[in-house]
């Protein structure tokens, strides 16, 4: 029996384009359907800033469908509009009009191939509908925990003070298009058990849900890469606490910063890496238990993480958290919430902790500190898994396109 052909359609470079690179493994990608790809090109000015990484090479050789100039002016109309929800709602819609086009000429072209489609939440629905009836077997890739992480965060920022952001409720039609996307879709593609239970918990269909971890390939220079654990900490070399990411509610860090009075003249450093999105006192601003690094570039993100002793990750929900893969290929044991990917195996290579709240992450750094060993035995047991290979969801996005049973 042929093997079906794919389409992979993603707004973005999403987790380095690693489901088409899987189905490509696998000579199963039919079509990658995106908004920005260079092509290889290495000219800087050639297509501009918004397309530099837009391009794999693992992907050279595939079939693809961008528009990268159309995307850049369409660009400068949506960044006219006000409202931040105006401009996702618009790009999702300039997308799914283009990707419905190279769906239909793909079709065309291949009109007795069996087709399965594979399209990220949120900016699917339009093409789960054509898929569905040109008989196309149908699978989302669901980014987060959707709207139950949505009614999560709602009600956490409800009940938090003193951090102003910019945070509001998703529109009604961005919701009712997500839910005709789960209801319409055969399969809902998972990343980890929080995002399932996120979603049965508003009403998605439990046996379309198929959780399938994140891939990712360490650099290179990883492999050989050693860690060194002090003897001790003390002023001239305190504990450091690494944060990288958003640093906003949803990511908890109100909790870490809330931490710090129990945490008061104790070794500890807390270094926050990413871009900030919440208001911040001034008190906090001068924190002597804080360095504020701001965004980096990619290329210095492993500095990051070979100078941390700990990579903190107390998020009140995300669909995995890439950063505990990136951490745990430097071999950086992390601090981690249980509202994310399940990478850290609790005291072998990090630490989880029962509840996002400031005493439980004032206690799991003083636990680790208290024994400097703890940390070399967390670094000796921390790498990344053959269920996070490239290849392990090639098999795991085949053997679903190979059952096609219909839910009950």
């Amino acid at each position: 029996m042929t093997s079906p052909l794919w389409i992979c359609c993603q707004l973005g470079a999403r987790e380095h384009y690693s489901v088409p690179r899987a189905l490509q493994l696998r000579n199963q990608l039919g079509l990658l359907v995106t908004d920005v790809w260079s092509g290889g090109a290495t000219e800087s000015g050639l297509f501009g800033a918004r397309a530099r990484g837009r391009f794999h090479p693992e992907l050279r050789s595939a079939e693809v469908n961008a528009w990268t100039w159309g995307y850049r002016a369409n660009e400068f109309f949506v960044r006219l509009r006000r409202n931040n929800w105006d401009r996702i709602l618009a790009r999702n819609d300039w997308f799914q009009s283009r990707a419905l086009s190279a769906m239909k000429a793909f079709r065309d072209k291949h009109p007795e191939r069996s087709v399965v489609l594979f399209a990220y939440s949120y900016a699917a629905l339009r093409m789960v509908a054509f898929a569905r009836k040109a008989g196309w077997f149908t699978v989302l890739g669901q980014i987060d925990g959707g709207l139950g992480e949505h009614r999560l965060i709602g009600d956490i920022q409800r009940g938090i003070r003193g951090y102003e952001n910019d945070w509001t409720a998703g529109p009604d039609r961005y919701w009712d298009e997500w839910k005709e996307e789960c209801a319409l879709a055969d399969r809902i593609v998972v990343n980890s058990d929080w995002s399932r239970r996120c979603l049965t918990s508003v009403g998605v269909q439990p046996d379309k849900l198929v959780t399938i971890p994140l891939a990712y390939e360490p650099p290179p220079a990883a492999q050989s890469f050693r860690r060194k654990i002090p003897v001790g900490f003390g002023p001239d070399r305190p504990f450091r606490v690494l944060f990288l990411g958003q640093v906003t509610v949803r990511k908890g860090v109100t909790a870490i910063f809330d931490s710090l009075d129990a945490l008061k003249g104790e070794p500890v450093e807390f270094r926050m890496v990413g871009p900030v999105t919440i208001g911040l006192s001034e008190a906090l601003r001068n924190h002597p238990q804080i360095r504020w690094v701001g965004p980096v570039p990619r290329s210095e993100v492993a500095r990051e993480y070979q100078q941390a002793d700990v990579l903190i990750f107390p998020t009140f929900s995300d669909g995995f958290g890439i950063t505990q893969l990136e951490a745990q290929a430097w071999k950086l044991p992390i601090i981690a919430s249980k509202n994310c990917g399940e990478v850290v195996r609790h005291l072998e290579n990090g630490y989880v902790l029962p509840m996002v709240s400031p005493v439980d992450i004032a206690a799991a750094i003083r636990w680790i500190m208290a024994e400097p060993d703890r940390l070399g035995t967390m670094s000796r047991n921390s790498g990344v898994g053959s269920e996070f290979a490239l290849n392990h969801l090639a098999e795991s996005l085949c053997d679903l396109a190979a059952s096609k049973r219909q839910p009950a």
